[in-house]
């Protein structure tokens, strides 16, 4: 049997390695969260390791994989997966049933909140008027459709639309052309001099 502290309460508990951490922590009636039931895919049921983490095993894939590897720096490791061989001492103050309870009713809470149940002709008045209002809108909103044809619009910039592009080889005919300018520029400036 393996001796098991609990911190912050000092309680001792005896152990042995047939049966993970969390399983031992339930049967002994000490609260720790658990989403999962055991299966490591959650990690609510995190404990702190203060002491004797060489007496139990090593972490698991699982673990590793939800935790990372970092169990040397950050001390932490899933109960569910936690099996004790020796003296070891934890830290279980993150498990405070109250709290937990206290923050699933606060939850709850803002859900019902949120929704409002209505009934069936409520719901299609408001239907009705929204579609009302939608069509009131569409109806007085034509101003954008041939607004360069009313009267008072002025375009005095010609945009550059309804062109055709340009082909390489007319790009390269004008590079060439501006090239030829260039040089003769040139030529001409040296003569000069």
């Amino acid at each position: 049997m393996a001796k098991l502290k609990l911190m912050p309460g000092g309680e001792t508990l005896y152990v042995d390695n047939s049966k993970s951490l969390l399983e031992h922590l339930k049967e002994n009636g000490i609260y720790v969260k658990s989403s999962c039931g055991g299966h490591a895919s959650c990690t609510d049921c995190i404990i702190k390791v203060l002491d004797g983490a060489d007496n139990m095993n090593t972490p698991t894939f699982d673990e590793t994989k939800l935790l990372g590897n970092v169990f040397h720096i950050t001390k932490e490791r899933l109960s569910c997966q936690c099996i004790i061989e020796d003296d070891v001492t934890i830290d279980v103050s993150n498990h405070d049933k109250g709290s937990d309870e206290e923050r699933r009713d606060n939850k709850s809470k803002k859900i019902t909140g949120k929704f409002k149940v209505r009934k069936k002709e409520e719901f299609d008045k408001i239907i009705t008027e929204r579609k009302e209002k939608s069509l009131k809108k569409r109806e007085g909103d034509d101003s954008w459709q041939k607004h360069w044809e009313k009267e008072g619009v002025k375009f005095d910039k010609r945009l550059g639309g309804g062109k055709r592009p340009k082909g390489m080889k007319d790009l390269e005919l004008e590079e060439e052309k501006r090239l030829k300018e260039y040089r003769d520029s040139r030529n001409s400036k040296k003569k000069e001099d």
